[in-house]
C-alpha cells in the first residue's frame, strides 16, 4: 500500500501554560482539509482518524497521511502494542460509519492464523504496512474502539457491540448481546472488563463474556476513560469518577464537554466557555490552567512523553512535558 507522506511546516511554540507543558500546533495545509475525530498514542507512534476515512499516523516527529480505504467517517481508533522475535509491532483497529472496521498491522510475529487472516496481502516481510477492510456483521455506526491485550471491543448505534480476538483471527467479528438499545458512544479497558457509555446514561459493563447494565445517569454520556487505577465518565456538563461516584470540579465558565484525558495527577478538559469560544484546560494542584482555545478538541490521548489532542479542520495539538510528569 502506498503512503503519502507529508511535509509539515511546524510553527513555534503556540502556548506555555506554566511551567510543565508546551503546546506546539501541528500545521499542514492538506491535513487541515479533515475533521478529526479521535487519536491514539501508543510509545513513540500515534494514530488519529476522522471525517471520510481519513487516517493519519504520527511517527519519526512527522505526521503522514494513508492512501483512504474508505469513504465512511471513522470515529475510534485503538493501538495495542505487541512484543515479539526481538521487535515490537503493533495492532490498529478503526470503526466507523455503516458498520465500517479497519485493521492495521505492522511488525506482528506472523502466525498460521495471521497469515489466513491477511490472505493474498501476506508478505513474509512484515515490516510492510498493511490495511484490512473487516467485515463488521452490522451496518450501524460504530463510534469507539478499545484494545486489551486478549480483546478488541467496538460500540456503537443501537446497542451494537462487537468482539475481536487477535489471536483468533479466523473468527472474525463476534456481536454481542449488549441487552440494551440506546446508542453506546465510548467504550474503555479497565483492570478487570470494557466499560461503555452511551445515550439516555447508560453505563454497560462486559466481563466473563456478558454485558451489564450497572447504572443509568440523567444526561447523556460523552465518553468514558480508564487509566487503569481509576475510570471517568464525561457528559456534556459534568466530570465524574466512575469508582467514588464523585463529581470532580470543572472550570466554572467551561461547558460542552468534548473531550478528556489523566495522566498522573494531571487532568485535560474541552470544552467551550460561556463566550462559546472552544478552549483546551489542565488541571493540576487544584486549578485549572487554559491551555488552548480556538480550536474545537473531540479526542486527547497520550503518555508520559507525548500527548496529542485532535480536532475540527485537522487541528492537531501536541502536548510535551517541560518536566517529569508525576
Amino acid at each position: 500500500m502506498k503512503i503519502l507522506v507529508l511535509t509539515l511546516l511546524f510553527v513555534s511554540t503556540l502556548v506555555v501554560a506554566d511551567d510543565k507543558w508546551t503546546i506546539t500546533i501541528e500545521n499542514n495545509p492538506d491535513i487541515k482539509k479533515h475533521d478529526l475525530t479521535s487519536v491514539f498514542v501508543a510509545g513513540k507512534t500515534a494514530f488519529a482518524v476522522g471525517k471520510k476515512g481519513t487516517i493519519l499516523q504520527y511517527k519519526d516527529s512527522v505526521w503522514r497521511v494513508f492512501d483512504r480505504v474508505t469513504a465512511q467517517d471513522l470515529n475510534g481508533v485503538c493501538v495495542d502494542l505487541i512484543e515479539g522475535e526481538g521487535t515490537t509491532g503493533y495492532n490498529v483497529a478503526v470503526v466507523g460509519n455503516q458498520g465500517t472496521i479497519l485493521y492495521y498491522y505492522k511488525n506482528l510475529p506472523m502466525t498460521p492464523e495471521l497469515k489466513e487472516m491477511i490472505g493474498d496481502e501476506y508478505q513474509e516481510d512484515t515490516n510492510e504496512e498493511k490495511w484490512k477492510v473487516m467485515n463488521s456483521g452490522t451496518q450501524q455506526n460504530l463510534h469507539s474502539v478499545s484494545c486489551s491485550i486478549s480483546y478488541i471491543i467496538a460500540v456503537g448505534d443501537q446497542g451494537t457491540a462487537l468482539s475481536f480476538a487477535p489471536s483468533d483471527p479466523e473468527d472474525g467479528w463476534e456481536k454481542l448481546q449488549s441487552n440494551s438499545q440506546a446508542d453506546l458512544i465510548s467504550v474503555c479497558t479497565t483492570a478487570e472488563s470494557f466499560l461503555a457509555v452511551g445515550k439516555k446514561g447508560t453505563i454497560l459493563r462486559y466481563k466473563e463474556f456478558s454485558w451489564k447494565s450497572i447504572e443509568n445517569l440523567q444526561t447523556n454520556t460523552q465518553s468514558i476513560y480508564s487509566d487503569g487505577l481509576a475510570t471517568y465518565i464525561l457528559t456534556n456538563n459534568t466530570l465524574s469518577s466512575y469508582n467514588t461516584k464523585k463529581r470532580i470540579p470543572t472550570p466554572k465558565d467551561l461547558h460542552n464537554y468534548e473531550a478528556f484525558f489523566k495522566l498522573g495527577d494531571h487532568l485535560f478538559l474541552s470544552g467551550s466557555n460561556n463566550q462559546k469560544e472552544i478552549s483546551l484546560q489542565s488541571h493540576y494542584d487544584n486549578s485549572w490552567k487554559l491551555l488552548n482555545s480556538g480550536s474545537t478538541i473531540n479526542s486527547i490521548h497520550g503518555n508520559s512523553n507525548l500527548i496529542f489532542a485532535v480536532g475540527n479542520n485537522g487541528v492537531i495539538l501536541k502536548i510535551t512535558p517541560r518536566k517529569n510528569v508525576k
